[in-house]
């Protein structure tokens, strides 16, 4: 039996979903937050596993300041970001997954893209994998996750 490939339907609800990784800061117009940043970060499209893993690498201090990366995985910064994030690229994966490419911060090109590869669990695009910038440590699943 083969895996299912996306639709561009299927495509066009992933990158949707994708784009919900961050939320207007409604503290500040033209800002950008994680939605693990607010109080209601179980409407993050996150899959339970990444919300875990997400979980243990900052209650171990990973995204600190003091010996880690000192910025939050998902913006890839400490404050948010005074741009829309915008999807660059959205292709079809293993298994009906969609690989959905998030520019996160136009100020500063040296910040790495976010890959958030999308998958639907219990009817909902959630990001099942979560990879900054390139390469064997970019994803948050790697033991020493690129920031």
């Amino acid at each position: 039996m083969s895996s299912p490939t996306p639709t561009p339907g299927d495509i066009a609800g992933a990158k949707q979903a994708a784009l919900g990784l961050f939320v207007v800061d409604p503290s500040t117009t033209n800002h950008w937050i994680a939605c693990s940043n607010v109080d209601n970060w179980a409407a993050c499209p996150l899959s339970p596993t990444v919300k875990a893993r997400l979980a243990d690498l900052t209650g171990k201090g990973y995204f600190g300041d003091v010996g880690g990366c000192a910025e939050e995985y998902i913006s890839g910064t400490q404050n948010g970001f005074n741009n829309a994030p915008q999807v660059l690229s959205a292709a079809p994966g293993d298994s009906g997954a969609v690989g959905v490419v998030i520019q996160r911060s136009t100020a500063n090109p040296r910040s790495p893209n976010l890959t958030a590869v999308m998958t639907v669990e219990s009817g909902k695009w959630l990001a099942s994998d979560l990879a900054s910038g390139t390469g064997a440590n970019a994803s948050i699943f790697s033991p020493k996750p690129d920031c």
